[in-house]
């Protein structure tokens, strides 16, 4: 298949504009060089956002011990980005 095909039937499975025609040019050249899978490789930089159940209710109890509680603070108090 090329990218207009995959493109095509993207668009009929699931709605216009899940997916640009250019991202999927780009996985053609990424799998076409060797690539295996979709996952983008580590970057350095700010840590992927993490949301779960149990961060949801640490943050929420931080804001309710103090309603005045910054989102800066709130980010500092961890290792990662939790909100």
């Amino acid at each position: 298949l090329n990218a207009t095909q995959i493109h095509d039937e993207l668009t009929a499975a699931y709605v216009q504009g899940v997916v640009s025609y250019s991202a999927i040019a780009h996985w053609i050249d990424r799998f076409l060089s060797g690539r295996e899978s979709l996952e983008d490789n580590p970057r350095n930089g700010r840590p992927i956002t993490v949301i779960t159940k149990q961060n949801i209710d640490a943050v929420q109890d931080l804001v309710n011990d103090d309603p005045h509680i910054s989102i800066g603070y709130v980010t500092t108090i961890s290792d990662r980005v939790i909100i």
